[in-house]
């Protein structure tokens, strides 16, 4: 009697099973032996439900599931092609430390040497100009939901724009009295040629005074004739081609801006309240 006792209960759970598995086929009631390894991996079925990156709002879902905060939205870029103004701005630096070098090296070498031929003027905008615009580029975003934020950035901006203007004109400049300075040495005679210690004079090599150079003659104080002919023509170059480099990549920076100056923003949506009201006027 225990025997038929417990074998009866063991028929009925048979019998259930058999008709659960002809209603609905399925696999569940062998898990017991065999486990899938796509579930036995996890913990529980629920826990196996993520949502998919086809959406932004499931994307944001999953960061928010991750780590509790949501992430920061930023305006568009403050410039459209950002990897060349980076370019561009390092370019400046490295033209304004050349420059700086070369303008002391003259100060030290030759004092008396005229200033418009000693790129100083030049090299200090151009080096601040790529230093405030890699600090604009690098350093700074535009948060939309910060009014202060914005302004500052503008305000930085605005400096980085000036400084480009004005190391564009200077390296321009700079340029165009490196070129007149070599070309007036060309078609000038320096005397005396073979003395070390003294002073260097360069004339006009004919009379005529018909020549369309600014500049007639050269008194070279600390410098003799064979520095003058070799290491100053060669520094000269060298001012005249850095310049001219420092001028395009300023230039080139601030067309960068100017093309992105319609740039997209985050703007607010104008609601039923913040709608003018319309003005009803009447027949009188």
């Amino acid at each position: 009697m225990e025997i038929l006792g417990i074998d009866q209960p063991y028929e009925y759970e048979l019998q259930e099973l058999h008709f659960e598995r002809e209603r609905s086929p399925t696999q569940l009631h062998l898990l017991n032996t065999t486990v899938p390894q796509n579930i036995a991996g996890t913990r529980s079925l629920s826990e196996r439900h993520e949502p998919t990156r086809n959406s932004l709002r499931h994307s944001r879902m999953i960061v928010m599931a991750k780590s509790g905060k949501a992430p920061i939205n930023y305006a568009p870029l403050i410039l459209m092609h950002t990897k060349l103004a980076k370019a561009l701005v390092g370019l400046q630096i490295l033209i304004g430390v050349a420059l700086a070098t070369l303008s002391l090296w003259l100060l030290l070498w030759a004092p008396n040497l005229r200033q418009r031929d000693n790129p100083y003027w030049s090299a200090a905008p151009i080096l601040l100009s790529g230093v405030f615009g890699l600090v604009l580029l690098s350093c700074c975003k535009i948060d939309y939901q910060q009014v202060h934020n914005r302004q500052f950035i503008y305000s930085l901006k605005i400096v980085s724009l000036f400084f480009s203007i004005v190391a564009g004109a200077a390296c321009l400049t700079a340029c165009i009295f490196a070129i007149i300075h070599l070309l007036a040495l060309s078609t000038m005679a320096c005397a005396p040629i073979n003395q070390l210690n003294a002073t260097c004079q360069c004339t006009l090599k004919t009379t005529d005074n018909t020549t369309s150079l600014p500049v007639k003659s050269y008194h070279y104080i600390d410098l003799s004739c064979l520095e003058v002919t070799s290491i100053l023509s060669i520094l000269m170059i060298f001012s005249c081609g850095t310049n001219a480099v420092g001028a395009i990549a300023s230039l080139w920076y601030v067309y960068l801006h100017w093309i992105s100056r319609y740039n997209m923003n985050y703007s607010k949506v104008r609601t039923g309240e913040c709608r003018p009201k319309p003005i009803l006027v009447g027949n009188s």
